[in-house]
């Protein structure tokens, strides 16, 4: 299976046509079609500013499954799945290690609040 299906999706997904697209990494309006109707395929180069201009990782433009955490325990139904807060990643997208380790900090504070019934 090749990236045409993904490419496109994430391509609309971000706002592009395919002719921004094709000016924001320096290649033709149709290369790009190309590239999402899988005439051709993009060079390491040209994958790596589609990566980095769309935003996205190897995982989504080549669709392969993300690692999965295991099931919940027993009796666990009632604590929030991280998957359902997509925001969340999303929004942790982009931040500097510095402030992504400020989130952890506070997250752990938030945890050790909870652990001790202060929140």
């Amino acid at each position: 299976m090749g990236i045409g299906p993904q490419l496109k999706a994430a391509r609309l997904s971000a706002g592009y046509t395919q002719e921004s697209l094709a000016n924001a990494i320096g290649v033709t309006k149709g290369a790009i079609g190309n590239y999402e109707n899988e005439v051709s395929h993009p060079r390491e180069d040209i994958l790596y500013s589609l990566l980095s201009v769309l935003n996205i990782d190897a995982n989504t433009l080549f669709a392969w499954p993300t690692k999965k955490e295991p099931p919940a325990p027993e009796g666990a139904e009632g604590v929030p799945d991280f998957v359902k807060f997509p925001e969340l990643y999303h929004s942790l997208k982009g931040l500097s290690n510095e402030n992504l380790q400020k989130v952890l900090e506070y997250v752990q504070l938030l945890k050790l609040q909870q652990d001790q019934g202060l929140r």
